[in-house]
């Protein structure tokens, strides 16, 4: 029944429909909570994951408070699980690293933060390198996600060279990975296209519009298969790219008004009414 709400909330959360995502987030996190009380051996692990769900969730929804909340809770069983299995790559370690070390670098002018950050996408990112070496098929999309958030805290925190390797590293992974399944993993690759461009937007124009057109491309292909799911994302992208090409932002803004709870969508919103 908990992993079922767990899976429920993230169906929602992917719908934006908040209320009923939220809804499901809590009850996973109590009734795993419960379990794990009772038997925490076994339903340990699970309460992790609930709690790095519910976190992400309420980061998602600009709510830091709670956010940190629960990325704490979930890092206190990682210290737990840590103590007690020393020499074990949990999976599960590494995503909370990394989704804690991406939340900490979105706190501002917070020194001691950035510390923390760097260090837990550091953890995240050994782990993952480990176990992709071990099984790449199934590790390799966690790890380029993880090149990814680690490189924009580079990028964040002014180290362009890291942060460029970084972007670059994830760019090969999933230009692999659409080799093995182009339907799942093209939507990362978009992604990650974006991102480049994003980068040398204000360092080499020749290659940011190479990759904010190839961003356009794929969004653009991935859009005719889920519009529902991927229509923000093709808005975020044309976005980006109307400071290259004034015409995308008119179409960013008739696609990003359908989704006003989306809140990249609604920073397009805004800014085109206003200005």
């Amino acid at each position: 029944m908990a992993t079922y709400c767990d899976c429920a909330g993230l169906y929602y959360e992917d719908h934006i429909n908040k209320e009923k995502a939220e809804n499901y987030f809590n009850k996973a996190v109590d009734i795993f909570a419960t379990l794990a009380k009772e038997n925490p051996d076994k339903y340990d692990y699970d309460l992790l994951k609930s709690y790095n769900n519910i976190a992400c969730y309420f980061r998602c929804q600009n709510n830091g408070e709670k956010a940190e909340y629960y990325y704490e809770k979930a890092l206190s069983i990682v210290e737990k699980l840590e103590g007690e299995n020393p020499d074990k790559d949990y999976y599960g370690f590494a995503i909370i690293y990394d989704n804690e070390g991406s939340f900490l670098d979105e706190q501002e002018n917070e020194v001691k933060a950035k510390e923390k950050a760097e260090d837990y996408h550091n953890k995240a990112l050994n782990i993952l390198e480990k176990l992709a070496l071990e099984n790449p098929k199934k590790y390799f999309a966690d790890l380029a996600l993880c090149y990814n958030s680690f490189g924009l805290f580079y990028k964040r925190n002014g180290n362009r060279k890291k942060a460029e390797d970084l972007y670059l590293k994830a760019l090969d992974i999933w230009k692999y990975m659409v080799e093995l399944d182009l339907e799942k993993y093209i939507p990362d690759l978009s992604i990650c296209y974006n991102n480049l461009g994003m980068f040398y937007s204000d360092v080499d124009l020749v290659k940011s519009t190479i990759y904010y057109i190839k961003a356009i491309e794929t969004s653009e292909k991935i859009v005719l298969k889920n519009p529902e799911r991927f229509n923000p994302n093709l808005a975020i992208t044309y976005y980006n790219f109307s400071g290259f090409n004034n015409q995308y932002l008119e179409k960013a803004y008739q696609i990003a008004r359908n989704y006003p709870d989306n809140i990249y969508c609604k920073q397009i919103i805004d800014y085109v009414e206003s200005n």
